[in-house]
């Protein structure tokens, strides 16, 4: 797993050469990122690729160490990396370790590519694509829901009113308030001339 990891992560360096260049800045430092019960070890090379080792804090005491809990794992779905990062603890090297964050952030790994690897191009495009439909379905039916939940509290639970039904409310509140203005001065207009006859 660690050499497929290595390759992975390695991968998706050698696309990115910006990546590689904010790492050259940081040879030398190891990160310790566990997700329990599993967690791994990489330490940054001097071309800026990384090499993954078994976690050693003896050996080698991190310069960075990364905990996130497996719950924050199911929010890759919604929110993506920079979500599960919101969730991690991190504790050691502050500039080393906002360099990995914004790694993990606006790193894309290829998945069809990496999934290529181990299963095959035309299952990998396969794969992929049902992860875009599902993805695609995920997002819609979420929309759909919230829509409809905003219908509902709007229309058939007015407990809140939208922008739109609001100015409405305040126009007629204004219409009103203008004719209660118009009435009284025509009250008192007729109690003028009923005084006077």
């Amino acid at each position: 797993m660690a050499i497929s990891l290595k390759h992975a992560l390695n991968a998706l360096l050698e696309r990115e050469t910006w990546a590689r260049d904010a790492l050259v800045l940081h040879a030398g430092s190891a990160a310790c990122f566990s997700v329990p019960p599993f967690a791994f070890a990489l330490t940054v090379q001097e071309d800026g690729y990384i090499a993954i080792a078994p976690v050693d804090k003896n050996a080698n005491p991190p310069a960075v160490s990364m905990t996130v809990p497996a719950a924050a794992l199911s929010d890759v779905v919604n929110g993506g990396m920079k979500a599960v990062m919101k969730r991690a603890r991190i504790e050691g090297d502050a500039e080393f370790a906002a360099t990995l964050a914004k790694l993990a952030e606006y790193l894309r790994p290829d998945l069809e590519e990496i999934l290529a690897h181990w299963i095959g191009d035309t299952p990998a495009h396969c794969v992929g694509q049902g992860a875009r439909r599902l993805r695609q379905y995920l997002r819609s039916t979420t929309q759909a829901l919230f829509q409809s939940g905003a219908e509902y509290a709007l229309e058939e639970k007015p407990r809140w009113l939208g922008a739109s039904a609001f100015a409405g409310f305040a126009a007629e509140v204004v219409q009103l308030r203008d004719a209660t203005e118009r009435l009284e001065k025509r009250i008192a207009c007729l109690e003028t001339e009923g005084a006077r006859r």
